[in-house]
């Protein structure tokens, strides 16, 4: 039997209200899907005051773990974590991260400066809960026990932020500086006040040890900073690097610090 013509009219709109919510629901599953690629495209990059520092990789493997060593008979546990280079040890960059008095090793985890540099496959890392009071028997010390640790390659490149300097100076003042090269061919002291306590003649004999350079690094808004470097440059001839940001400028602008330690490695 054929349907009524009221039916017909009835029945036509219904079909074409049914099209239009099928559309509507694959619009908005469409819109989340694009959404959650963005969410993690975002969550994909870390941040620091402002700062995108370049996308993490799957992947950078960071170790952790604690190195053991003794000074006078007494012996001290450091925290570290560590990424190894793709290269054996004789042929990788050896980087060593210290702290300031305000800081620990988990800064350098959280800016996201120890990932970014892990990234480059010719350089090993290291960030290290040595104590600011530690001296230049400490630094040998701790390097030492990591080389038997995490297999690194001695002599290292050293980044002392602010108070963590302290072991250099003390290397400078009481150990014997001719040994210093053996355990770090490249020092990279930042805003590093310590260095007032060393003497003019100390930073002489500093300049004329073969193998062995500097690079100082000062923030922006810190004018002590500044000073030390300026005094490292004219006593050491060291290099000298201004990045945008106060005392802990490394944090400030870590995109620019990471390029600036990739580049002194060579």
């Amino acid at each position: 039997m054929r349907a009524p013509k009221h039916m017909a009219r009835i029945t036509r709109p219904i079909h074409r209200t049914n099209r239009w919510k099928s559309q509507e629901v694959g619009l908005v599953f469409g819109i989340g899907i694009c959404f959650g690629l963005l969410l993690l495209l975002h969550q994909n990059f870390k941040w620091k005051n402002g700062t995108k520092l370049k996308p993490e990789s799957a992947l950078i493997n960071i170790e952790t773990g604690n190195v053991m060593y003794s000074v006078y008979g007494e012996t001290h546990k450091v925290p570290y974590y560590h990424c190894a280079s793709n290269l054996s040890p004789d042929k990788s960059h050896h980087l060593v991260l210290l702290h300031g008095a305000r800081f620990t090793k988990e800064d350098w985890k959280s800016s996201g400066i120890i990932d970014a540099l892990c990234r480059n496959p010719h350089v090993s890392v290291s960030a290290m809960d040595l104590s600011i009071k530690a001296g230049h028997r400490d630094i040998a010390g701790m390097l030492s026990a990591m080389k038997e640790e995490v297999q690194i390659d001695l002599p290292v490149t050293l980044v002392t932020p602010s108070a963590s300097g302290m072991g250099i100076v003390d290397w400078m003042s009481t150990g014997r500086l001719p040994d210093l090269p053996k355990y770090v061919q490249k020092w990279i002291p930042v805003a590093c006040f310590a260095v007032s306590a060393a003497t003019e003649d100390q930073l002489a004999r500093l300049s004329r040890l073969e193998n062995f350079d500097v690079l100082a690094i000062f923030g922006s808004k810190d004018r002590g900073g500044r000073d030390i470097s300026t005094r490292l440059e004219d006593y050491v001839g060291a290099g000298t690097l201004e990045l945008q940001g106060g005392h802990a400028c490394y944090l400030d602008s870590p995109n620019e610090f990471c390029t600036a330690i990739l580049k002194f490695l060579g």
